[in-house]
């Protein structure tokens, strides 16, 4: 592998990394989005004039982002630990 062949590798994984590190900040946001769904559920279906659709919307969105939150931070996770194996994943996808 040449200097340059060396270098511009060097500089994919750095930026998988950091992109690694974004979706993870990214999806910390989305469990703190994902908690307030939760909470306004419960609240609409608790209320003293309850409105149940609208909970249980809530509650299921909730639990919709919290999944999708919970399987960009594992992805996020096997790409810091693996860089080798994500970049053949990208590379098999293009």
């Amino acid at each position: 592998m040449t200097n340059q062949a060396q270098r511009n590798d060097a500089v994919q994984r750095k930026q998988m990394g950091s992109g690694a590190f974004i979706a993870i900040f990214m999806s910390l946001v989305f469990l703190v989005v994902a908690a307030g769904f939760a909470i306004l559920g419960v609240l609409f279906i608790t209320n003293p004039r309850p409105v149940i659709v609208l909970g249980v919307l809530m509650l299921i969105g909730a639990v919709a982002v919290l999944l999708l939150s919970g399987a960009c931070i594992a992805a996020s996770v096997r790409t810091l630990r693996a860089p080798a194996k994500a970049k053949q994943r990208v590379e098999r996808m293009a």
